[in-house]
């Protein structure tokens, strides 16, 4: 027969009120009360005060324990998860559950290197799960210990190869510790997996390969993943700007106009993908898009000096010195031990024949 909690919970809740006091009733009510198709935040409130008579009746018992921190994070109340999970580990240090869920715990409240001993513990108890070694994997490169992230998210992948977060973070720590090679061939097999059924498409696998083999120059397999990325979300503002880059730097300026315009449509405040549009434009003859471009690059970030000079240098190219000047003074401003845009004022005075 299938499972049926909310028809359990109806006869527990009876046979706990004809005889009341029984431990192994109060556990199974509890555990029905939580596993209610239709649960209210009462049911997990009973369902914890229950497991705590239990832990009174039978205070030896880890699985009473367990289950009173279980109910306890259920309300969101981690410390008494954790102080429950504790005395279960107390009674019995090998118990893997309550070593794993009091590491979870842990990391709640930001107590990561607690968190990483008991889940050290739990995989060590439990070292064919590979579960628990993506959690310690994942944990560990929170924690900042790149090498132990990398054997954990191993050991893991050993067991599951084709588990998709761990590949992920297996990636992420990898190219963190600058093996951008195996950071690549990690990400592409993430990328590479079966859509689980009815899970959104992720394109953040195939986005962080094109990033990494950024980084080792393969230009080309770069602009494949970033293009895969987008076949996936065509909206990924990111992927748009990293591929618009690389475009740019092979001289494909046409295809990297298109890859900015993009993005600026997506995010119209992003003071970079103006910048770089205007650049794009300026290597493909269109100096007023260009122009226009940097402008709303700059009124979006008017600090930005490069793009300053940018607009400042078509704007004299156009000969229209006065609008070049005005920026060039400005520059000078945010920037007074540089020389360059006082000469460039000085040459835009001259040719409007001002020489004082």
């Amino acid at each position: 027969a299938n499972p049926d909690p909310d028809a359990a919970a109806v006869y527990l809740d009876k046979a706990n009120t004809m005889r009341p006091g029984v431990a192994t009733t109060m556990t199974n009510l509890g555990n029905a009360l939580l596993l209610k198709k239709v649960r209210t935040a009462g049911d997990s409130v009973k369902a914890k005060e229950l497991f705590l008579e239990v832990t009174k009746l039978t205070p030896s018992s880890t699985e009473a324990w367990f289950n009173l921190g279980y109910a306890s994070s259920r309300l969101a109340d981690t410390p008494g998860a954790i102080s429950a999970y504790r005395k279960a580990v107390e009674i019995d240090p090998k118990y893997a559950r309550a070593q794993l869920n009091l590491g979870l715990a842990l990391q709640k409240q930001n107590k990561l290197e607690d968190a990483a001993e008991a889940l050290r513990q739990a995989a060590a108890q439990s070292p064919a799960d590979a579960a628990t070694w993506a959690t310690l994997g994942t944990l560990e490169l929170k924690r900042g210990d790149k090498a132990a992230a990398i054997d954990a998210l191993e050991t893991a992948l050993k067991i599951e190869p084709n588990n998709y977060t761990a590949l992920v973070n297996l990636g992420k720590a990898q190219a963190d510790s600058g093996k951008f090679e195996a950071a690549a061939a990690s990400y592409g097999k993430a990328a590479d997996l079966p859509q689980e059924p009815g899970a959104a498409p992720d394109p953040s696998a195939r986005y962080n390969q094109g990033f990494v083999l950024s980084k080792l120059g393969r230009t080309n397999d770069a602009i494949e993943a970033y293009e895969k990325s987008l076949v996936i979300k065509p909206t990924y503002f990111d992927a748009l700007v990293n591929l618009g880059v690389l475009l740019f730097k092979q001289g494909k300026y046409p295809a990297a106009v298109e890859r900015f315009s993009k993005a600026t449509e997506i995010d119209p405040n992003a003071d970079l993908a103006w910048s770089n549009l205007g650049a794009a434009c300026k290597k493909n003859s269109d100096v007023p898009g260009a122009i226009s471009a940097w402008r709303k690059a700059v009124a979006l970030n008017p600090r930005d000096y490069s793009t300053l000079g940018f607009l400042a240098n078509a704007l004299m190219d156009k000969g229209e010195l006065k609008g070049a000047i005005a920026i060039f003074t400005e520059m000078a401003t945010l920037q007074p031990t540089r020389a360059e845009p006082l000469v460039a004022a000085g040459n835009a005075y001259q040719k409007l024949g001002n020489i004082d």
